[in-house]
């Protein structure tokens, strides 16, 4: 067994962060193919609206995009009037800090990339935001105006409802497990007394850097004192 150290509150956290992820991340996974389902759904509508417009084959589309005749589209937030079909906001500095550390924690964290990948970090002001948007798949594709509202598209809208609700659930279930395990590597104080109260967690200490720090040479001891002794600055001899 490695000799027992203390528990830093960085060491604390980084722990913490890991474990939490850990947690949750099975979620991850299952809400990624969800997103991606409702995607492809979108831009299928969008696309087969675009067919009906220009009424041209779809390799045409970089053409015309490439010359400047069609304006392009690689991603759109989807609305519902004036809202963001799935939005997740705090106000940073407010109390809300907490919050929006834990769900990007999740976002980034490997297990929920296919997720990350349709949210969109929004941050102005004090208000930190992260909503869904729509990727193409097949890169630029022609603009339309409106195509972000949502309103009548049912079956979207009613995916993207599901969807937000197991990501809250998510993020909320995420930020209550992180404050357990921080309660509990709070009570401990060093590497030994974690491994025998919660092996999972110790193992995920990270090792103390070790400060080795050179001795002084020889030389500059000997001169140091020869200072001390004779004082400073020195004395003149006539001064003295």
């Amino acid at each position: 067994m490695s000799k027992s150290f203390p528990i830093s509150n960085d060491m604390r956290k980084q722990v913490a962060d890991q474990l939490t992820v850990q947690a949750v991340a099975k979620h991850g996974p299952r809400i990624a193919k969800a997103l991606a389902k409702m995607n492809a759904a979108y831009w299928d509508v969008h696309m087969s609206r675009v067919d009906r417009l220009l009424t041209l084959d779809r390799s045409r589309w970089s053409e015309l995009i490439g010359a400047g005749m069609v304006a392009a589209i690689t991603n759109v937030k989807g609305k519902l009037e004036r809202d963001n079909l799935i939005s997740f906001g705090s106000r940073t500095g407010r109390g809300d800090d907490q919050a929006v550390e834990i769900r990007r924690l999740v976002l980034r964290s490997k297990q929920f990339e296919g997720v990350a990948r349709f949210i969109y970090r929004d941050d102005y002001y004090s208000t930190s935001m992260d909503v869904l948007w729509f990727v193409s798949e097949c890169g630029s594709v022609p603009r339309m105006n409106g195509m972000e509202q949502l309103e009548g598209a049912e079956t979207i809208t009613k995916q993207a409802a599901k969807i937000k609700a197991e990501l809250k659930e998510v993020f909320d279930a995420a930020e209550k497990f992180r404050d357990q395990v921080l309660s509990i590597l709070i009570s401990v104080r060093t590497s030994r007394q974690l491994v025998d109260l919660f092996p999972e967690a110790a193992a995920l200490l990270p090792q103390p850097v070790k400060n080795e720090q050179a001795v002084a040479p020889v030389e500059l001891v000997d001169s140091v004192r020869g200072m001390l002794n004779k004082g400073v600055p020195p004395i003149p001899a006539k001064a003295a």
